[in-house]
């Protein structure tokens, strides 16, 4: 037997030892005798064993069951680790595009990448494109797959025409090759009134994703619309009628400027806003290599502060379940992200194709235009050749299965963007063993 590179213990606050497997995503409780086990596998010692055959035999199935330990034939696990990363590299089951509809926007954000970027020309998609991304799709989309799109910008609902005409070509397409269809959008939700929604859902639109950046005030400072100012109580009253037909992923961007609005901004959700279809995630503010100037610079956290303000959020909201905060369960990232994947695009407004959402508008970065795609090509190749393991210190992280090498942007860009359970994974298990046994206690007292 071998013991797992891949296991992680802490203690609860009751002094109960927790065992995590990084590989299956187990979490369990583990007592003295299936931890001496453990440990005497990890010294060679199996036959060391106080136990009799059949406890030992049982001992040894629970262990496996959770991926702590594996037969000396088995695979190795950095080879089930590759194996995984390839089948869903190569994966054609679905064609995934990012489509921006437009590169415009009615907000000002500073920490905005595309206004750093070749984006300030406020381009929009023309029918001669939207017929391309047509003939693109028909090309690429095998028959009885899936196609996922994701509606993106600037701000996609400037250009909601586009998104309207698009969806019910490709719906019929699907239709005609017996595949599935499915949409999200990513919006800074102002435009997603009534008349919006009802028309996204029946063109199969099913998520969306909208960024607040903490209570009205600061919310506000940040994120306003160009000429009307004020936009947290629209997107709000949006948000409320959206999340009865769609489910809502309510992003927060942080920084040093916002981060104390963050919980009270959690607390509004809960006491005005029930948590049906919605749920929050975190994401950071970085320079995105874009060059702030330095009173931006002066905003953001370094890794280490934006992991300890996460964790301190996740920790103060993960045992109130009227909000739900992504990111608070440590899960096996089989692709760092999708721009690896051949089967994944993404298409400017004017019809360039790249692999990564956030280099839309820098044509430097294109793969080919929608009008003329290659299969391969020297761009093409440096996002579908790239293997975390090819580094070595990833390659021996023990970590590795939970971030897969992290941003492939910033890999390929000099930057490591290191996973925040590489800091903090001991705290979150010892606090979701917690909320389990809290939990567990009071159903047994309803």
């Amino acid at each position: 037997m071998k013991n797992s590179k891949y296991n992680f213990f802490a203690f609860t606050r009751e002094g109960e030892r927790i065992a995590y497997n990084a590989v299956t995503g187990s979490l369990a409780k583990i007592d003295d005798e299936h931890f001496n086990e453990y440990l005497l596998i990890e010294k060679g010692e199996e036959t060391k064993s106080g136990l009799n055959p059949n406890r030992k035999k049982a001992v040894y199935q629970a262990l496996k069951r959770g991926g702590f330990i594996y037969d000396d034939d088995a695979l190795d696990e950095i080879d089930l680790i590759s194996f995984g990363y390839n089948k869903k590299k190569y994966s054609d089951d679905t064609l995934s595009l990012t489509i921006a509809s437009t590169m415009d926007c009615n907000f000002n954000c500073y920490y905005c990448y595309e206004k750093k970027m070749n984006c300030s020309t406020k381009t929009y998609m023309n029918r001669n494109t939207e017929q391309y991304i047509i003939q693109f799709t028909d090309r690429f989309l095998k028959e009885k797959r899936d196609l996922n799109v994701t509606w993106y910008g600037g701000e996609p609902l400037l250009a909601a025409d586009t998104i309207y005409r698009l969806s019910g070509l490709l719906i019929d397409l699907c239709v005609k090759k017996q595949c599935g269809y499915q949409s999200n959008i990513i919006t800074n939700g102002y435009f997603l009134d009534k008349t919006t929604v009802d028309r996204l859902v029946e063109l199969k639109t099913e998520h969306v994703q909208i960024t607040i950046d903490g209570t009205k005030n600061v919310h506000d400072l940040r994120r306003f619309d160009i000429e009307k100012g004020s936009s947290f109580d629209i997107i709000m009253e949006n948000i409320e009628y959206a999340k009865s037909f769609m489910k809502i992923s309510i992003r927060i961007n942080i920084d040093k400027q916002n981060s104390d609005h963050i919980e009270p901004f959690l607390n509004y959700l809960k006491d005005n806003h029930s948590a049906k279809n919605l749920n929050v995630y975190l994401g950071r503010v970085s320079d995105c290599n874009l060059d702030f100037p330095p009173e931006q610079m002066k905003l953001l956290f370094d890794s280490k502060e934006y992991f300890e303000k996460k964790l301190s959020i996740i920790k103060n909201s993960i045992m109130d379940e009227n909000t739900a905060v992504i990111g608070a369960y440590p899960s096996r990232m089989i692709l760092p992200c999708g721009a690896v994947n051949v089967n994944t695009y993404a298409i400017d407004p004017e019809g360039y194709v790249y692999k990564c959402w956030e280099t839309l508008g820098n044509k430097e970065e294109a793969i080919f235009h929608v009008s003329k795609p290659e299969i391969i090509n020297k761009m093409h190749a440096k996002w579908i050749n790239w293997d975390p393991k090819e580094d070595k210190e990833c390659r021996d992280c023990q970590f590795l299965t939970l971030c897969n090498g992290g941003c492939v942007l910033s890999a390929t860009r000099g930057k490591k963007n290191c996973t925040y359970w590489r800091y903090h994974l001991q705290d979150m298990l010892a606090l979701l063993a917690y909320k389990h046994t809290f939990q567990a206690k009071g159903r047994k007292h309803e």
